[in-house]
């Protein structure tokens, strides 16, 4: 049908180019001659001019003449049928002709004069020379629009022609559409034969049932071999009656198989899959999965319905037994979930009701050692509110770790400095190292946030089991704390928080065992490490719960590296420190704590003098610096700031004022920009240190 529509496009596009041409062909040729006609007359015009005035030159008076003249004028002027003239619509001819009408007038009157001796022949003649001059500019016009007019027509005829390839050029790949949709259906005629043919060979040696039905589902059209093996019938049985194949499915299944062929039918689905029972002839029971899908004609329309049937009953079989083997699973999963929930209930309250008497012990045991003198049973009782500090953080951890198993373990996520929290756990360690003779460092990137939101309780947990941890497994040498931070954008980070120590490390064995329960790795060794081995089990419970992970690389007596790493953390407030350009001590000794002025190594009055100096400089100038970005507002700062560090010895003045120069050196003015906005910064530091 396409290529019968194709031929008749071509036959009309055809037929209107063939009109077309023709039309163009008269219009020339009469456009031609039209103009021609026009050149003629014009040249008769002067010619019967020329005989009139020789004629009166010699008294032959000539009055026909005079009004052929007429005719012929107003023909040029006007069209005229008798003569066969179109009218002028040249403007630029027309005006000629107007031209030689007028002039034709007084030639006329001068006849007139001349006849009743009023005007000479002389003058007679001189008229009639402008008139002939007239009726050639007017005839040299006519051949001139005559002229451009063929042009025209010439311009056109090349744009028609241009059209005629482009006509031939889409008729030429229309047949060639044409060609290759002929040649595709040979193949495609060549290519379904063979199909057929392999078709038919692989259809009649698979397991499978394939099948075709018309669109009602009525009337079989083919059925493979298979069904002969898997029904226990013929196939000429079902091609003689196709209701034997409705009535060998199991009564049970009937309705949901009905049920799913008339929604494919009504529908017009294009697809269908169905599992049900058949009855075979021997009375076997069998499963059977069936999928079928709709074939449609060149309209698009659904003409039959073809599927696969497939014998699924061992398959079947082997699920159902795998069901009840799940089913007897879930219900010792579910028994075993109920006693591990009694557990867990059981240790919880048992911790609980240990932590009142022992608080109990631990209060009294106070009293007690504010009223005893004598030092050897005052270091009795400092033995037992030890031991029993130490049994209420036991129990505190089972208690923390029942809660996670049991789901009651609530997360309190709220703004957190995270430079307090490394503050706090050095103050309550900061003893032990020291008695220890171990040395404990701090390395906190400038760029990690001020504050972040987070839970304070588990996070100071999580850091405080591992440098605990750190601190009782390392003899000599250091322990560290290092906190990093990438940026994901303004709005949120992630935290990666290191405890490395010098202890006594861990077997590369052991280290898939360590966030175990009840584990302590050199528990088999020797007792001279406490703990139950709840530490790490925790800290990892709770990290995860914090969205994080913990990873552990150690080696046997050279130490271990426990890495933190929360991903998505929402920054509250940025950090507050300088630049890295600017010198910030980041690593003390044990980290204790001291007034401002002697971590500074500066009088303390000096240093109130310093900051009123800072502070004043903000209020009063820095605003002006950072609207204008001048460079003489620049060079003072710098000059200020220099000054300043000679009378206070405060190198990061010295750092800051050195950063401001190199920029302005080198004529960098977002970097320029940024330093002048962090100057607030700046008084902030020597705060915090």
């Amino acid at each position: 049908m396409d290529i019968v529509k194709s031929l008749r496009q071509i036959i009309i596009i055809l037929f209107i180019f063939a009109i077309l041409n023709l039309s163009l062909l008269y219009f020339q040729s009469y456009q031609i001659m039209k103009d021609g006609r026009v050149v003629n007359f014009s040249g008769i015009v002067r010619g019967a001019s020329q005989k009139l005035i020789k004629n009166e030159l010699v008294n032959h008076q000539g009055d026909d003449n005079i009004r052929k003249i007429d005719n012929i004028i107003q023909g040029l002027k006007e069209g005229s049928l008798s003569f066969d003239l179109p009218s002028a619509k040249n403007k630029k001819l027309l005006n000629k002709i107007e031209i030689v009408e007028k002039k034709w007038q007084n030639l006329k009157d001068n006849i007139q004069a001349f006849r009743k001796q009023e005007i000479t022949a002389e003058t007679l003649v001189k008229m009639s020379e402008d008139f002939w001059i007239a009726t050639n500019s007017a005839t040299f016009m006519a051949e001139k629009v005559s002229f451009e007019k063929v042009q025209s027509l010439r311009n056109f005829y090349l744009f028609i022609f241009l059209v005629n390839l482009l006509v031939l050029l889409f008729i030429f790949k229309i047949n060639r559409k044409i060609t290759k949709n002929i040649m595709a259906r040979i193949r495609a005629e060549i290519s379904l034969r063979s199909a057929e043919k392999k078709f038919h060979q692989l259809v009649d040696n698979i397991n499978e049932v394939f099948w075709i039905t018309d669109i009602e589902g009525n009337n079989i059209i083919y059925v493979s071999p298979a069904y002969e093996k898997i029904w226990g019938k013929s196939c000429n049985s079902l091609y003689v009656d196709y209701s034997q194949w409705i009535e060998s499915i199991y009564p049970q299944d009937l309705d949901f198989f009905e049920n799913i062929m008339n929604s494919f039918v009504l529908n017009e689905d294009n697809y269908f899959e169905v599992e049900y029972r058949i009855i075979r002839a021997d009375g076997e029971i069998r499963w059977i999965h069936d999928r079928g899908f709709a074939i449609k004609n060149g309209d698009n329309k659904v003409y039959r319905i073809a599927g696969i049937a497939e014998d699924i009953t061992a398959k079947k079989n082997i699920e159902i037994r795998l069901n009840q083997q799940n089913i007897e699973l879930q219900e010792k999963s579910e028994q075993a979930e109920i006693a591990n929930k009694a557990k867990t209930e059981f240790l919880a309250n048992m911790s609980h009701e240990m932590k009142t008497p022992l608080n109990g012990i631990l209060g009294f045991s106070g009293l007690l050692s504010q009223r005893i003198t004598d030092e050897k049973s005052l270091s009795y009782i400092e033995i037992v509110m030890s031991s029993g500090e130490k049994l209420l953080a036991l129990i505190n951890d089972i208690l923390e770790l029942a809660k996670l198993e049991s789901g009651k373990l609530n997360l309190q996520y709220e703004p957190v400095n995270l430079r307090d929290i490394i503050q706090q756990i050095n103050s309550k360690f900061s003893s032990i190292v020291k008695d220890k003779k171990i040395d404990f460092y701090v390395d906190i990137e400038d760029d990690v946030p001020d504050i972040i939101e987070f839970d304070t309780l588990r996070l100071h947990q999580i850091i405080d089991h591992l440098v605990d941890n750190a601190i009782k497994f390392t003899q000599k040498g250091s322990i560290s704390i290092n906190i990093s931070t990438t940026k994901d954008n303004t709005k949120y980070c992630s935290i990666s928080i290191e405890v490395k120590d010098t202890g006594v490390g861990i077997s590369q064995e052991k280290q898939e065992i360590i966030f175990d329960r009840f584990t302590q790795i050199s528990g088999e060794i020797n007792r001279e490490y406490e703990g139950v081995g709840i530490g790490l089990t925790l800290t990892q419970r709770l990290t995860q719960m914090l969205g994080g992970t913990i990873n552990v690389n150690s080696q046997l007596n050279k130490g271990s590296v426990f890495s933190l790493l929360f991903s998505s953390v929402r920054i509250i407030k940025s950090s507050s420190y300088l630049c890295s350009n600017f010198n910030c001590a980041k690593k003390s000794s044990n980290l204790e704590k001291k007034p401002l002025h002697e971590s500074l190594n500066i009088e303390k009055q000096k240093l109130s003098e310093l900051l009123e100096k800072l502070d004043s400089y903000q209020q009063e100038i820095w605003p002006k610096v950072k609207q204008s970005l001048l460079i003489k507002d620049i060079k003072q700062l710098i000059d200020l700031l220099r000054k300043w560090e000679q009378e206070y010895e405060i190198k990061d003045l010295l750092d800051y004022a050195n950063c401001l120069n190199d920029a302005l050196e080198d004529l960098n003015l977002s970097m320029l920009d940024q330093i002048i906005q962090d100057f607030p910064k700046l008084r902030n530091t020597l705060l915090k240190k």
